[in-house]
């Protein structure tokens, strides 16, 4: 509200306590009431550098200059009152300042203002619709627009006033014990506290303004965002180091993928190969096979033929009753053809399925196993290490073929470790991993024969 006695704007508070007995209207209608008293009758607007003339009347200098140079007399344009000489004009001072500080407020109430939106602190003075706050005062506990903030910059006692940026949760920062302001900081007990708090509960703590606590835990947080930037810097490190990890893993696996595509592919071609050679090999045994039994079969069709016409000419001369005759064919019909050796034919072939179906056999073992083969979880970096079931006895039979089989050698990317006993065991090269089969592999524990020894696998190779 503008209290008309002292001429000032003032608070609901002001108003009944110091300013109790004085005129008082509402901001508002005191501007208008202002506003015809600030108007110039010439041009119809507020004064600017206004005079006043010897009958009390206000124009602006221009306005009324101007007046009096097309006139052939010197009057009040208002009230027309003559002046027989022209009256030297000079700018009222006070008049001025009245009237800049009434064109304050109304220019920045209606030019730089703005309406109050969603998410905006409000003007706690403003009717009707509200502007936005531009300020809240700590001291008044309340938020101001630029039209009601203007007392806080022209009347001494508010000047004091600490203003701080909208607040719309000025209420949390009162003491709920006194009401007061929180303005000081106890560092005994780690709160703000109002100044009534200081003086009687916290009396005896150590205690400091906002401000200076402020200042220490601003450099604390910047230690602390310091070591958030040194974390940072480690975790985005480490993870550029993982992805171009997992990249060189792509293209590894990749490159291993094709090699092991190459070499199945290299191995199935060799079956079909091995297929195709030993069923033509088996089509042409049979074929000679074959073609064997016919001149077998036809020598002893022959055979056959004539031991049937040999029978029946024994048979006829059986029959006859001639004697002559009879002791005279005798010798020749009992004479027998000699028995050839086509009766001994054997189906030979030149290889042995029981053989065959061994190797073929051992060789779906082995590529059972390589189905089986563990990858470990635990290995070093850059290291993929897979885990082959090799018995005890199979590991000494393999390193019969390696000319070092105590250290680390590769034999077709396949690396040894030897078994415990071993010349040299103790040689910082070795280690065993024994693999139960319902349990991870570890490193450095013993092993039998029922248990599988290490082998590894490594990419690098």
């Amino acid at each position: 509200m503008f209290c008309k006695t002292d001429e000032i704007c003032i608070c609901m508070m002001c108003g009944m306590t110091e300013h109790n007995g004085h005129e008082k209207v509402e901001q508002k209608m005191e501007r208008e009431g202002k506003q015809d008293e600030f108007t110039c009758s010439i041009c119809l607007d507020t004064l600017t550098d206004p005079v006043t003339i010897l009958c009390g009347h206000n124009f602006c200098l221009k306005c009324l200059t101007n007046c009096w140079d097309q006139s052939q007399e010197f009057s009040c344009p208002q009230c027309r009152h003559t002046f027989t000489t022209r009256p030297e004009l000079h700018v009222n001072t006070l008049l001025n300042e009245v009237i800049k500080k009434f064109k304050r407020p109304r220019l920045s109430r209606h030019s730089s203002q703005s309406f109050a939106g969603t998410g905006d602190v409000e003007c706690d003075f403003c009717t009707g619709k509200k502007f936005r706050a531009v300020n809240s005062c700590l001291t008044c506990l309340a938020s101001y627009c630029q039209t009601h903030l203007q007392p806080h910059y022209e009347i001494a006692v508010w000047k004091g006033h600490k203003l701080v940026d909208p607040d719309r949760n000025l209420k949390e920062k009162l003491c709920e014990k006194h009401q007061k302001s929180l303005e000081i900081f106890c560092k005994t007990d780690e709160t703000c506290i109002c100044m009534m708090c200081g003086v009687t509960e916290h009396n005896s703590h150590e205690k400091v303004e906002l401000e200076l606590e402020r200042e220490g835990k601003q450099k604390q947080l910047a230690v602390t965002r310091s070591e958030i930037r040194r974390r940072l810097e480690e975790k985005e490190k480490k993870l550029r180091e993982t992805r171009r990890t997992v990249e060189e893993m792509k293209i590894s696996l990749k490159q291993k993928m094709e090699e092991h595509d190459k070499s199945f592919t290299v191995l199935i071609r060799c079956i079909k190969e091995a297929h195709k050679k030993l069923t033509e090999k088996i089509r042409k045994q049979d074929k000679r096979n074959v073609e064997k039994a016919k001149e077998v079969m036809e020598q002893l069709e022959k055979e056959i033929e004539e031991l049937k016409r040999i029978e029946a000419e024994l048979k006829e001369l059986s029959d006859t009753k001639d004697h002559l005759h009879f002791l005279q064919t005798f010798s020749s019909c009992c004479v027998l053809p000699a028995d050839g050796d086509s009766l001994s034919f054997t189906v030979k072939a030149d290889f042995s399925s029981e053989d065959l179906l061994k190797e073929l056999s051992g060789l779906k073992k082995s590529l059972e196993k390589i189905s089986q083969w563990d990858i470990l979880t635990w290995t070093p970096p850059g290291k993929l290490i897979l885990f082959l079931p090799i018995l005890a006895p199979q590991w000494w039979r393999l390193a019969r073929f390696i000319p070092h089989p105590e250290v680390f050698q590769v034999l077709d990317h396949l690396v040894l470790i030897a078994p415990p006993g071993a010349e040299d065991s103790s040689s910082q090269a070795l280690e065993l991993w024994q693999r139960p089969l319902a349990a991870t592999p570890s490193p450095n524990q013993a092993v039998d024969d029922s248990m599988s020894l290490g082998a590894t696998w490594e990419s690098g190779k």
